[in-house]
């Protein structure tokens, strides 16, 4: 049954670093309908190799299913292993692949969730397979949490006396279904806690019953949420269904999206973006959407999904309202003629003819298998789809060009084509005058054509390619028109010249600004355009030169929140003194000088620090009392540094502390014991000494007597968890 907690506890089982520091390599796979073979196996392979830092077999992403199947098991010989294939649908899946996953005497494990029995029971190869059915919660069980839920911030998660007798109502109306009663209870913990605003849920739960006596339509109930949203959260909500099943969503790209679309309103003193941020918070919030990965520091969400139970609602609304149509299956030969605003192509089609794109604002393309067809769509969009105002394609190594003729979709606000092979951008996108954002990440893009200059409305623009290794775009001499700019990356000041630094300076509004290779001659240029833009709150600048870079503030930049610097830096304590409200500050090949440090003291906002890769080139690094909101450290390759010593007191909330490359330190940071808050410490490229002297030092010696909960993390890999059971195999 869906939303009875498999997921959950197989989550708790694999964050669980007493179970994981056993084996040598883990994955966790989240399986689709859609999912293939081939796709599971790759996944498979790529996570045990990222994981134990090994390189991936050579086109390996060529591989079929059989060779997959081999390099597994070759990866796996020697290995203890564990892996997690999470929600599997098809009955035929371990006859698929399960002979990839040796039985190597090594007890290795396999754990499987399924909403079907049948799925379980063709996994179920022999008698040492074991089938664990989750039941629904007994009343109790199904109480306690409720109450968790809807009164957490009360003493004790209490209900109160005269809420009793309604609120066990609404508890056995969700008969023990975990998902429903976290669902009703947090939307529950929203409301005013007196019995008129919980009687009103009780009669929608009513209703419901007449029709549902069993509750077997559990999504019905978990609707509740949905039709207690507010209009302007209702469609962002239902935008989720224009995604494949399980699609991970990265939140930059979806609130631009909501902007494009209209969804977000205006307020008073926040911009779009800001207001979209808050849409997608409240959505968590009410547990409609999971956050996949978010920023330790900011806490800001930058990967999300929906639940598969929610989206199998959200197809619901969105067929009644005609809100979205997705075309994914070959048998399907035409959209409905009702009029229909957003298109999801996510398989295949025969014909660009089925399409009848006259009314459509939305198209979203994804994994449609046969590229000689998409290619003669395509010119089709601009010709059939006027009122387009998004066009997200990204993830296709197909597309290298698109059509000459885009500039025709005058009413596009959002386009994107991340992650594609596209080469070069049509001289009509210069008659795209409503656009406001263009994605062109990780695309083969190194130049715009002039006429972008002309979008006057274009508040995000981003591009980079991989190559050898990251490279930005040329930008030429009239970028200071695109005065509505929030977001520019990546810029290659060298390519682009000292004019375009110059003009850089024009753009009031930017908010995001990344550079690379920037030379030693523009720092000066650079300092005064920078210091121009008063909203400014992120900047990276990436020198191309080993030179010192004497870049600093004209004056101060109090809105500035993020600093990435790649290159030899000097005057750095002037820097750090004008940017007193960073949050963020990354140190790359800087060549610091011993003490420098120092000037960080007065830095009460900044959350996390990189010094990496030469950055600092003192032998001692030496926290006192400061950085008291640090809650991130990265030090990595620091060649000279061979003592890093933490006083009592410094550090006071640091929650990861992150080492590696450091050759010439031998021994555990001296107080770290004093890090209360710590609760990871990851280590990876040190000296056999260093792994050594762990075992030894103050810190593990509290995380023996089990004073101290805390996960050490070497070479990407768990070794210790918490408590003395964990260390005993080490020490």
């Amino acid at each position: 049954m869906a939303g009875v907690g498999k997921t959950t506890l197989a989550k708790q089982v694999s964050k669980d670093k007493s179970i994981f520091g056993r084996f040598d390599c883990h994955a966790w796979i989240t399986v689709s309908q859609s999912s293939t073979p081939e796709e599971l196996l790759k996944e498979v392979l790529d996570k045990f190799c990222k994981g134990g830092g090994e390189a991936l077999p050579q086109f390996h992403s060529t591989l079929d299913q059989q060779s997959l199947i081999d390099a597994v098991r070759d990866y796996l010989q020697h290995k203890r292993y564990v892996v997690f294939f999470d929600d599997v649908w098809d009955i035929h899946f371990w006859a698929a692949i399960g002979y990839a996953f040796l039985d190597n005497n090594l007890e290795s494990r396999v754990l499987i969730t399924t909403r079907n029995m049948d799925v379980a029971l063709q996994c179920k190869t022999s008698s040492s397979v074991q089938i664990h059915e989750l039941h629904l919660l007994p009343y109790e069980k199904s109480w306690e949490l409720f109450c968790k839920k809807v009164f957490w911030h009360e003493c004790n998660d209490l209900c109160p006396l005269e809420l009793e007798v309604i609120c066990g109502r609404i508890v056995k109306r969700c008969h023990g279904l975990p998902l429903a009663i976290v669902a009703i209870g947090r939307l529950l913990s929203t409301k005013e806690k007196v019995a008129s605003e919980f009687q009103k849920l009780i009669e929608n739960l009513d209703s419901e019953l007449v029709t549902n006596p069993l509750l077997t339509g559990t999504s019905r109930i978990l609707a509740l949420s949905y039709d207690d949203l507010p209009f302007y959260l209702k469609s962002c909500f239902l935008y989720f269904g224009i995604y494949p099943e399980g699609y991970e969503i990265d939140a930059f790209s979806l609130t631009k999206q909501w902007i494009a679309e209209g969804f977000v309103k205006f307020e008073k003193g926040k911009t779009p973006e800001e207001v979209a941020e808050q849409y997608l918070i409240e959505l968590i919030t009410r547990s409609l959407l999971k956050e996949s990965s978010f920023n330790l520091c900011d806490g800001k969400v930058e990967m999300c999904r929906v639940h598969d139970l929610y989206r199998e609602m959200i197809i619901r609304n969105m067929d009644d309202l005609s809100f979205c149509h997705h075309f994914a299956s070959e048998d399907e030969q035409n959209i409905p003629n009702q009029i229909m605003r957003r298109l999801s192509l996510t398989g295949e089609f025969k014909s660009s003819e089925n399409f009848h794109g006259s009314r459509i604002h939305s198209l979203f393309i994804s994994k449609c298998s046969d590229s000689n067809l998409l290619m003669s769509f395509f010119p089709y969009i601009p010709k059939h789809y006027r009122l387009l105002e998004v066009l997200y394609y990204p993830y296709d190594s197909s597309l290298k060009s698109i059509p000459s003729n885009l500039g025709d979709l005058f009413n596009l606000k959002y386009l994107s084509f991340h992650n594609t092979h596209l080469s070069f951008l049509p001289k009509s996108i210069g008659k795209l005058q409503n656009l406001e954002t263009l994605d062109l990440r990780n695309t083969n893009v190194d130049s715009l054509p002039r006429e972008i200059y002309r979008l006057k409305k274009l508040c995000h623009l981003l591009a980079f390619t991989y190559r050898t290794w990251r490279e930005g775009i040329c930008v030429g001499h009239g970028i200071r028109r695109l005065t509505s700019l929030q977001t520019l990356q990546d810029v290659d000041v060298n390519r682009s010249g000292e004019k375009v630094i110059k003009e850089l300076g024009q753009l009031k509004m930017l908010r995001m600004l990344n550079l690379i290779r920037v030379q030693t001659q523009h720092a000066s240029i650079l300092s005064d355009s920078v210091s121009e833009m008063k909203k400014l709150e992120s900047l990276t600048i990436s020198v191309d030169e080993v030179r010192v870079f004497n870049f600093h503030f004209l004056s101060p930049m109090p809105q500035l929140k993020k600093i990435c610097f790649n290159g030899k830096l000097e005057n750095f304590s002037d820097l750090v003194t004008n940017a007193k409200n960073l949050v963020s500050l990354s140190l790359f090949h800087s060549s610091l000088a011993d003490g420098a440090m120092m000037c960080l003291e007065n830095m009460p906002s900044l959350a996390h620090l990189s010094i990496c890769d030469g950055a600092y080139e003192g032998k001692t690094l030496h926290f006192q009392g400061m950085l008291p909101s640090l809650k991130v450290l990265h030090l990595r390759n620091l060649y000279e540094l061979d003592s890093v010593i933490i006083d009592r007191g410094a550090l006071p909330i640091l929650k990861l502390f992150s080492l590696g490359g450091t050759l010439l330190l031998k021994d555990v940071p001296s107080g770290i014991q004093y890090l209360e808050k710590l609760e990871t410490f990851e280590i990876y490229d040190m000296s056999e000494e260093f792994e050594q002297n762990i075992c030894y030092s103050e810190i593990m010696k509290l995380v023996i007597i089990g004073s101290r909960k805390l996960d050490f993390q070497i070479e990407g890999k768990w070794k210790i968890g918490v408590g003395k059971e964990e260390t005993d195999g080490i020490i």
